[in-house]
């Protein structure tokens, strides 16, 4: 079982969750290990990995495409952010480091990261103290990196969002921080157009730990207190709970959620400060809404 840890990421192949690195509680330094759950049993595995390993490492991404789970960024104790790029070949649990070409993003950590057929999409993020307004897209068959310089559309587009998340549908990607944009992917030849999401409910004006994940037709961003969704279609935030998260959540001082869709059900990996691991279900998502008594 992984100690507790926050920082880190979580991605799903087949029946295997995989966790990546991250900063264990009351520790200076961060990690390089790599631990699964196997959904089935229920059961956290240490995987044994071989290979060239990536650097110990926090605030990272990391995303699945086909069998590979790929790697970006982070930062470690010593440093002010990375800008390379590992992959971990699911089946053998290799890792390889890959030689990026293109143009390549600045170093970066706390970023935002999105899939889209063969590309990763990375969104901002902060390098040397400042927080970035730039996209980038990574081709996963070629290793070539392209930036994407952004465009306003309806609305001013928010100079940066701070600490975003990323999800992308389709030929859009959506990003929520402390602002709510769309970016319209469909003709990458192009700048993509940023268009402002409107909301029924008041974004915080910073988003610690935030998650967006798509159900079905529906966005949903989740941070510490916060839980709002929308359908695609509508473009407009309405809250989903009726007053907090379930009992676990208020206990968190550093959370860092990592939070997957399999088959309908939002998978929650809260891996906390003096806390051991845990994964919690939400199965009936989209009708979700809890009050303080919940034991979900």
């Amino acid at each position: 079982q992984p100690p507790a840890v926050f920082a880190h990421s979580a991605i799903l192949y087949l029946n295997l969750m995989v966790l990546f690195g991250g900063q264990p509680a009351n520790a200076k330094y961060r990690s390089n290990s790599t631990f699964g759950m196997d959904l089935a049993s229920k059961e956290w595995l240490l995987l044994l990995v071989q290979g060239e390993f990536p650097k110990n490492r926090a605030y990272h991404s990391a995303v699945t495409g086909g069998d590979f789970m790929f790697v970006f960024g982070g930062r470690d104790s010593n440093t002010d952010g990375f800008n390379d790029m590992y992959c971990l070949h699911l089946p053998s649990m290799n890792w390889e480091m890959l030689e990026g070409w293109g143009s390549l993003p600045p170093p970066r950590y706390a970023h935002g990261c999105a899939t889209s057929r063969n590309q990763m999409l990375v969104y901002g993020g902060c390098s040397r103290g400042k927080f970035l307004n730039d996209l980038y897209q990574y081709n996963m068959d070629t290793n070539v990196w392209t930036q994407l310089e952004i465009s306003n559309g309806p609305g001013q587009v928010p100079k940066t969002i701070e600490f975003p998340a990323c999800q992308a549908h389709f030929e859009e990607l959506f990003v929520v921080g402390n602002g709510a944009i769309s970016l319209d992917l469909a003709d990458t030849s192009s700048s993509p157009a940023g268009n402002i999401l409107p909301s029924t409910v008041q974004l915080p004006a910073a988003l610690t730990t935030p998650v967006l994940v798509c159900y079905e037709t529906e966005l949903h961003l989740l941070d510490q207190h916060l839980w709002i969704s929308t359908a695609i279609a509508e473009r407009l935030w309405h809250p989903r709970l009726h007053s907090s998260f379930p009992r676990g959540y208020r206990w968190m001082v550093k959370e860092f959620l990592n939070c997957l869709m399999r088959q309908g059900i939002l998978l929650d990996v809260a891996l906390l400060c003096g806390v051991f691991g845990y994964l919690s279900a939400y199965e009936d998502f989209q009708s979700a809404a809890y009050t303080e008594d919940s034991d979900s």
